[in-house]
């Protein structure tokens, strides 16, 4: 995993956090491993990285675990915060770590 150099610890003035990190492509334009998307004409898709794409995945996640658990607000985001995968990275990065889906941590 490595952080992209347009991550939110740089740009957001006003404070906040991370709380958990998704997978959302390297970062470096025009390089993989990047994550594809629908994209409008011509191609229909496109590879981009950054919030764009890893939102997506830990919003899927969230959903997942939803279906599994039966839990909404703070006892589902709990639920992610618990399971996620550590990582030796600063967690003002990647805040609690990795988001891991429920069919690892439920089975």
């Amino acid at each position: 995993l490595k952080i992209s150099f347009f991550s939110t610890s740089s740009i957001n003035p006003n404070g906040g956090q991370i709380d958990i990190a998704g997978p959302g492509g390297n970062g470096q334009i025009g390089s993989t491993p990047q994550i594809y998307s629908t994209w409008p004409m011509p191609t229909r898709y496109k590879s981009i990285s950054g919030t764009s794409m890893a939102t997506p995945h830990v919003a899927g996640i969230a959903a997942l675990y939803a279906e599994a658990t039966g839990q909404t607000g703070q006892a589902l985001w709990g639920l992610l915060m618990r399971d996620a995968q550590r990582l030796s990275l600063p967690s003002v990065d990647v805040g609690v770590g990795l988001v891991q889906s429920p069919i690892a941590s439920l089975s």
